[in-house]
């Protein structure tokens, strides 16, 4: 959240507590994992809403009676995550290069929404309470509070399991 520009993608496991989200933040593509009976659970909730509310391109998925550990699921949904963030590497390059230029001209350029398609309007969203997910038709089946987008078939593939 410190320094944005040194990373293109971040995924946490397993956090406990966390940073504010800053706008700068926002260009970073996240994913986070939480064991549901972790301590730090609720906090990974939170952090979760705060982070859409700002505009991040983030992906929450709880593991099912997972602890403070390691788990398979979230072992292959991080490689999912990274493979899915280097195959959108350009776009994100075009990102800075709007934001330098904005900065160069004295104004500044802040990304308050998702800046990929792929999280705007995703293909498929999860619904992080029930662990199912769905096509992006059929999004109104999840309460906005527990939508998770999942912007690839990889991704999704990944997520749903538990």
């Amino acid at each position: 959240m410190r320094k944005p520009d040194y990373f293109l993608a971040v995924y946490i496991h397993i956090p406990s507590s966390f940073d504010k989200p800053t706008p700068e933040a926002a260009k970073i593509l996240w994913l986070l994992t939480a064991g549901e009976l972790d301590g730090g659970y609720k906090n990974s909730i939170s952090f979760y809403q705060e982070c859409r509310a700002a505009g991040y391109s983030i992906i929450f998925k709880p593991i099912v009676g997972l602890g403070h550990a390691g788990s398979p699921i979230s072992n292959d949904l991080g490689l999912k995550f990274f493979e899915y963030a280097m195959s959108v590497k350009g776009e994100r390059q075009k990102l800075d290069e709007k934001i330098a230029k904005a900065q160069s001209e004295s104004s500044k350029l802040t990304v308050t929404e998702p800046w990929l398609a792929q999280f705007k309007e995703p293909p498929f969203y999860g619904d992080y309470l029930n662990q199912q997910a769905f096509e992006s038709k059929d999004v109104d089946l999840i309460p906005a509070t527990f939508r998770v987008p999942l912007p690839s078939k990889e991704i999704m593939e990944a997520w749903n399991k538990w």
